[in-house]
This record gives structure tokens, sequence and C-alpha cells, in this order.
């Protein structure tokens, strides 16, 4: 994927993840070269981290392995994501997947980033108890309208069943974003 000549304003990329076969965290293999093409286009750039972590203990290791990894050294304009989408998450229960949630977003507010977490609207109303949580979200919910009653600033509308627009970007389908919120400015005013 290439950022120049495209109409994008922004991006949001996947740092890392933690692998199902190992249980180990890894950096995303094209990370370093989309932040610093997204970086050279000038676009506003966050980020996000795709969780298997079913305890306190392994949030800690993600978002520890997150900074050390991708994080340090660089700037972002637009928040730091927790991706939670794995039905092994979701199994733990609203309580339980909502403390791991909160022990990620805690670990990286401390470091001074603006924090959020991504994930579907079903999800965020069925499985984790936001009113406990401070921080941003990303809503995915591929249709003309988002339902979510969250003051959410990110919207993901679509990618290869897009709603709103073509869904490709330099060729290749990728999933689309509305920012409803001032990212930059709300993030530069805090630092």
């Amino acid at each position: 994927m290439k950022f120049e000549n495209t109409p994008a304003k922004f991006a949001i990329i996947r740092a890392g993840y933690t692998s199902r076969s190992t249980g180990t965290q890894n950096k995303d293999n094209a990370f370093e070269d989309l932040y610093a093409q997204a970086k050279a286009e000038g676009l506003n750039v966050g980020v996000y981290w795709y969780s298997l972590a079913k305890s306190a203990e392994e949030a800690i290791a993600e978002a520890e392995f997150l900074y050390n990894n991708c994080l340090k050294g660089k700037q972002f304009e637009l928040p730091i994501y927790l991706d939670v989408e794995e039905k092994a998450q979701l199994a733990l229960g609203k309580e339980k997947l909502t403390e791991i949630i909160g022990t990620w977003l805690d670990y990286l507010s401390n470091l001074n980033y603006c924090v959020g977490i991504y994930t579907s609207t079903s999800t965020f109303s069925t499985y984790i108890d936001t009113k406990t949580l401070k921080c941003e979200y990303w809503v995915a919910q591929w249709a003309k309208n988002c339902s979510s009653s969250l003051d959410y600033g990110m919207w993901q509308f679509g990618g290869e069943s897009n709603k709103l627009r073509k869904p490709e970007l330099d060729g290749m389908v990728c999933d689309q974003d509305l920012m409803l919120k001032d990212y930059p400015a709300l993030i530069k005013a805090k630092q």
C-alpha cells in the first residue's frame, strides 16, 4: 500500500498483534514502512494493536511490547487503539473483559498517549462496560449510518462491502473510516 496521491487524510496502522499459535507479541512486518510513508505524505497517524489478552498480565505484556517496539520515539496525531474482537476474549464476560481493556488503556495513558478501543457496535454494547472506561471509541459498523450511542470519534463504515464510497485506496480494498473528532487538535492541546 502506498499513501501517495490518495484522498486519505489520516491512517490508522496496525502496529502489531499477539500470535494465536505462539502467544507471543509481534510487530506488524509492514508497520515501519507504512508509518514512514504516511508521515512522508503528511497524514495524521494513529495505530492499533490486535489483542488476544485474556488477563490483566497479558494486557500489560501487549501494551509494553507495543510501547517498546512500535510507539517509542514516534509522533502520533490520532489515538492508540486496542482492537478487541476475539471470541475467546468476549467469552470472559463483560466484567473481566472490561478489566483487561482498562489495564491496557491505563498502561499507555500513563505514558501520555491518547488511547481508545476499536470494536463493533454490538461488541461495545454487549461485552464492554464503557461507563467505567476513560478513552476514545472507534466503532466498526459497516452500514450507511452508525447506530452506536457512544461518544465515538471514529467510525469505520466499510471495507469490502463498503456502503458509502468506492472501497479502494491505491488499487487495494481497505477499511474506510470517518474521523468525527479533531484528534490532532485534541492531542496537541494535551501535550
